[in-house]
């Protein structure tokens, strides 16, 4: 990554940020209107956790084949050439050929993009205008299990993710800046969604970064 490429997503990310923590009393307007049908995200959330404490040792290729399925997702979507994706019991591998402009999303999108909770989200958009508790389970038990696929990218917290390629190929203060702005908008357009869709969700937030930023001025 060169320097002006670095300094140009940094400002960017760093406005991205600020835009985020204003609003972040937008979206706790939301959630607090509608606690009660956060409980039921929550028990999705316990329950993916409970489970994998148990079950631990045999859902490792579970948490890498959403890890590659990510990168081959955001690669499509990004318009790379996909030449190959594997996933076993010993790892697993995307790999994508294109032009770099955007590789920075796919090599970091498994660490913010809950694609299982996206998954769940579309399907909620499509089967009613409500989340359902069911599917509110499922949204919890989608985003715990993006959390617990974060927390084995990781590993301990004095790793925090630095042996992984993904992330230690660009500067580290750029990879962490990036997770944590786009793990913020995610997790905001997933506990918005409960209340209203996933339609009405990006409509909402971007709304209101719309009017924080027209309020400067």
């Amino acid at each position: 990554m060169g320097i002006v490429k670095f300094i140009l997503w940094m400002v960017a990310l760093a406005a991205f940020l600020v835009l985020q923590i204003l609003t972040l009393d937008d979206v706790f307007i939301v959630v607090w209107n509608s606690l009660s049908r956060y409980w039921w995200f929550v028990a999705g959330v316990v329950l993916i956790f409970l489970a994998d404490k148990y079950t631990s040792k045999n859902n490792s290729i579970l948490k890498t084949f959403h890890h590659e399925t990510t990168h081959l997702f955001v690669g499509i979507v990004t318009f790379r050439k996909i030449l190959n994706f594997k996933v076993d019991i010993f790892g697993g591998l995307v790999a994508s050929a294109g032009k770099r402009w955007m590789y920075e999303v796919d090599a970091l999108a498994p660490y913010c993009l809950p694609l299982a909770a996206y998954v769940v989200m579309f399907f909620g958009f499509f089967f009613a205008n409500d989340m359902t508790h069911i599917l509110t389970i499922m949204l919890g038990i989608a985003y715990g299990f993006h959390l617990l696929c974060i927390k084995e990218d990781f590993g301990s917290w004095k790793q925090l993710g630095i042996h992984q390629t993904d992330i230690n190929q660009f500067p580290l203060l750029f990879s962490y800046m990036y997770i944590l702005c786009f793990w913020l908008f995610n997790t905001a357009i997933i506990l918005l969604s409960i209340r209203i869709d996933i339609y009405e969700a990006y409509k909402y937030i971007l709304g209101c970064y719309k009017e924080t930023i027209v309020s400067f001025f």
